[in-house]
């Protein structure tokens, strides 16, 4: 096996370990893919890579991986996303693995507590992902002009990309991280305590129907 289907394969792998246990956001991996192999090869990478973890991760809440996501998350996070992909199922799914900057593994695992079913999963999660791949990959492969996998075996070459490229690739992965903090910090002290309140008072108001 040459070194570009290694490095292919090494990448899948990656994707489905860090959908599961590595703590690296997924949007920068889909970023190198990009800048690696380009728009097309990147995004069908990403998109494979994606796949895989979405299934492992969950397969991994359908077997019995709840307690371990309600000490992550708590349980009062982790009962929001279930009431909310209970009420809108594939929409909410479609729509969190396809905004760019929205962490996705967290649906996946309250996917598979709430037992949606495997199509519905599969088909939301494809759909966003080739949206979510195609960004980043464009993204990547918008950092320098041409693929690093055309001449990975040049040391050279890679050296010439280290001088040239790195401060624009540095530039690039500091906005990602910032708009991703940013992106958790609406998320946590915004949209969760929004999506808390409408939470808690429809769960009262079918108290009070019962």
């Amino acid at each position: 096996m040459e070194s570009r289907e290694w490095g292919r394969l090494i990448f899948l792998v990656f994707m489905g370990v860090q959908g599961v246990l590595v703590p690296i956001p997924s949007e920068l991996v889909l970023l190198s893919s990009g800048l690696i192999w380009g728009l097309e090869e990147g995004a069908i990478l990403g998109i494979v890579g994606s796949m895989i973890a979405g299934v492992l991760t969950y397969y991994i809440a359908v077997l019995g991986g709840r307690p371990m996501m309600e000490r992550f998350l708590g349980q009062d996070n982790l009962d929001v996303l279930d009431f909310y992909i209970g009420k809108y199922g594939a929409a909410v799914i479609l729509f969190a693995r396809a905004f760019p900057f929205m962490a996705f593994d967290p649906i996946s695992y309250a996917s598979g507590f709430l037992k949606i079913k495997f199509r519905t999963y599969f088909i939301a999660t494809l759909i966003g992902s080739i949206i979510r791949c195609v960004f980043y990959a464009w993204l990547g492969s918008t950092l320098y002009e041409g693929k690093l996998s055309d001449f990975i075996d040049d040391p050279e070459k890679v050296q010439q990309f280290i001088n040239t490229g790195s401060a624009q690739f540095n530039t690039m992965l500091l906005l990602i991280v910032v708009i991703l903090g940013i992106a958790y910090l609406l998320y946590q002290f915004i949209l969760l305590p929004y999506l808390k309140k409408k939470y808690f008072e429809s769960k009262n108001v079918d108290q009070q129907l019962s």
